[in-house]
Parts: structure tokens; sequence; C-alpha cells
């Protein structure tokens, strides 16, 4: 029984609800057609202010790119200087130490061939030989250079060419270390060649 009390219940207040409902609404059709109008007013106030918080943040955030790209820019032409003046530096210590110490074994060397020559020992052979070690040398010391001046040349605002004058660089001083080779094979043959002598 109380089952069907409570269902007729609910069913007199929908049945209430959905008579009344209508001529509510139509009592209060202007006001509803009020507020929709609102709302719509409404939306589009926020939808035109989304779109310029939209276009604000593009624009920061374009700017904010491109700020970004000009660091790294920067960044990166510091770091290529940087790097091309450490070439330079360990370019000028070791090739300094290499001229420095094979210039000294050169002048021992030709000391004692002097010395072997007043002896009455011929060491003609490894005179020349020195003497070529001397020419290699030299033309070691100006390849070295060469490479640390333009080590210390390149420009780091232009990549491109940057890049050229780094290999060009890279190339001298490569060139500098194989003289500097020659010249140490070269002293190596005129000591064997003063030992040899008579």
């Amino acid at each position: 029984m109380k089952k069907t009390a409570i269902i007729t219940a609910f069913s007199l207040a929908a049945l209430v609800m959905t008579t009344a409902a209508p001529v509510t609404l139509a009592q209060e059709g202007s006001t509803y057609q009020d507020r929709v109008e609102e709302r719509r007013a409404l939306f589009e106030e926020n939808s035109q202010e989304r779109q310029a918080n939209r276009e604000e943040v593009r624009t920061q955030v374009g700017e904010n790119v491109e700020e970004r790209q000009d660091t790294r820019q920067e960044r990166r032409e510091t770091r290529r200087d940087n790097i091309a003046q450490f070439h330079a530096t360990r370019l000028i210590d070791r090739f300094g130490f290499y001229s420095q110490r094979l210039t000294n074994l050169i002048e021992k060397i030709d000391t004692k061939l002097s010395e072997m020559a007043t002896e009455g020992k011929d060491v003609a052979a490894a005179q020349a030989k020195l003497d070529e070690a001397q020419a290699a040398l030299d033309e070691a010391k100006s390849l070295g250079s060469q490479a640390i001046n333009a080590f210390e040349a390149i420009e780091p605002a232009e990549y491109e060419t940057q890049r050229d004058q780094a290999l060009a660089a890279r190339d001298l001083a490569q060139q500098a270390r194989e003289s500097y080779k020659e010249a140490v094979s070269l002293m190596k043959e005129a000591v064997k060649l003063a030992k040899d002598a008579n």
C-alpha cells in the first residue's frame, strides 16, 4: 500500500510540473528570452576577450622565440670564438715547445759535428742532413705561425666563412706538424750518419 501511495504521489507531482511549467514559462517568456540574449552577449564578450588574449599570447610567444634564437646565436658565436682562441693558444704552446726543443737539439748536434770535424772525421753527409733538418724546422715554424694567425683571425659571426677559415687553419697546423716530424727524422738521420763517420 505504501508503494502505491508513493508512486501515486510522484505521478501527481510529475503531472503538476509538466502542466504548470509551460504556463510558468509562458508567463516568464520575456525574461527567458532576455536571459538567452544576455548569455549570448556575455559569450561573445568572453569570446572576444579570449581571442584578444590568444593574440597577445601568440605575440609574446613569438617574441620569446626570437629572443631565445638570438641568445642561442650569440652563445654559438661566443663558443666558436672561444674554440678558435683555444686552438690558437694550444698551437702557440705546442709549436713553441717543439721549436725551442728542436732548435736546442740542432745546436747541440751542430756543435758535436764541429768537434768531430776538428778531430778529422768526415761529417759532410751528417752536416747536410742537419742543414735539411734546420730548413724543415724553419718551414715548420713558418707554417705554425700561419696556422696560429689563421685561428686567431677567425670571425665567429659568419659561420660559413668561419668554417672554411677553420678548415684552412687546421690544414696549416697539420702541415706544420708534419714539418716538425720531418725535421725530427732528418735530425735522427744526421745523428746516425755522424755515428757512422770515420
